[in-house]
């Protein structure tokens, strides 16, 4: 699909490939370096078919210029006629991740991404578009800033789905059953769906939650976010307001999941791994954030707590290849397989501690 790039090429001459971040049917997203100057890009590539799609999305995220929108660097053709958009480098962590790791999130967190979400789709709504296909794997979070990764013409790449499935049970009943176009209405469909999930922590057909540690007048807004078209908010404007006014020194006190509570600090890291569980199985999933002690791993598959397991992956600061042996310490997921699951190293080479922690120094923090 990407025409044989292999990471530590140099793209188009200027774009050096350091790790893969993440792969579709469609596309796959690099970190890269440039050759000349000092600067580190996010590179999607796609398929020649989907040339139009991805300048397209270049061209649309380019009039945005916001800083809740993933920047856009450039955009062209390799020489072999694979099309690539060269993005503001990736900071945080995906929404999906975070959510498939942690469930529902405190409620003052799920507000503050939503509303940084609205603000951002505001602006886009001046500008007379809409977003195509939102989800929380085209989603960003780190610390309080929220980064959408794309407008939806041509995906990014970072769901735990790919392609449309991703963004389907965020998209607005009408654009499923009537072929309707994004517009701002769906787009705050979109969003009340997405803090359906955040507040509950379950998909957001699943709401109302039979239970929930949030106002209830937060819980009418976004019911009435999810409603049918004509008896939604009407405008994004009108919606974070009323998630404003339901949410006014009414949300109580929350206090972090003990899990997060680490002997080592821990940063935000996406990148692509591969886990051998044993025998000749392997997971392939990616990386959500990495410490000295061990990582997140993001991945369906046969999971159990205690397992020995080798972990292969591109380490943070040199993109450099390598295999760790690991023990699993905890598996989130259902039905038997593990969705999101933590991994401690076992007896890492002095090299690769040396430079996880560097990064960790580098980026600072500790990340939930």
């Amino acid at each position: 699909m990407d025409g044989g790039l292999r990471v530590g090429a140099t793209l188009d001459r200027r774009w050096v490939l350091r790790r893969v971040v993440a792969r579709s049917d469609h596309a796959t997203v690099y970190e890269a370096t440039h050759a000349f100057l000092d600067r580190v890009a996010s590179i999607v590539v796609g398929r020649p078919e989907d040339r139009e799609k991805v300048l397209e999305e270049a061209t649309a995220r380019d009039r945005t210029y916001h800083p809740g929108i993933l920047g856009v660097l450039d955009v062209c053709d390799t020489r072999d006629g694979l099309p690539y958009l060269a993005g503001a480098p990736f900071t945080g962590r995906s929404l999906d991740g975070l959510l498939m790791a942690r469930g529902a999130l405190p409620p003052e967190e799920a507000v503050l991404i939503a509303l940084s979400l609205a603000e951002a789709l505001i602006h886009v709504h001046a500008l007379g578009m809409a977003h195509a296909a939102l989800s929380p794997g085209s989603i960003l979070v780190d610390g309080a800033r929220v980064v959408i990764l794309d407008l939806g013409i041509f995906p990014t790449p970072l769901s735990s789905l790919s392609g449309p499935l991703a963004c389907v049970p965020y998209t607005a009943p009408e654009r499923l059953t009537s072929g309707a176009p994004a517009s701002r209405q769906t787009d705050v469909y979109t969003v009340a769906a997405i803090l359906a999930e955040m507040l509950s922590g379950e998909p957001p057909e699943e709401w109302p939650p039979n239970e929930g540690s949030f106002p209830p007048a937060l819980a009418a807004v976004v019911e009435r976010g999810l409603d049918d078209a004509e008896r939604r908010h009407p405008s994004m404007e009108a919606f974070a307001e009323a998630v404003r006014t339901a949410t006014t020194d009414s949300l109580p006190p929350s206090e972090p999941p003990a899990r997060l509570r680490r002997k080592s600090p821990r940063v935000a890291y996406v990148s692509a791994i591969r886990v051998r569980l044993g025998g000749d199985a392997t997971l392939d999933g990616r990386t959500e954030n990495i410490c000295e002690g061990g990582l997140l791993v993001l991945g369906v598959g046969n999971v159990e707590v205690g397992a020995s397991v080798l972990v292969r992956l591109a380490l943070p600061a040199s993109g450099r290849i390598v295999s760790e042996p690991a023990t699993v310490r905890w598996v989130r997921g259902g039905e038997g397989q593990a969705k999101a699951f933590g991994v401690s190293f076992d007896d890492p080479a002095a090299r690769t501690l040396d430079e996880i922690q560097r990064y960790v120094a580098l980026v600072g923090g500790d990340e939930a």
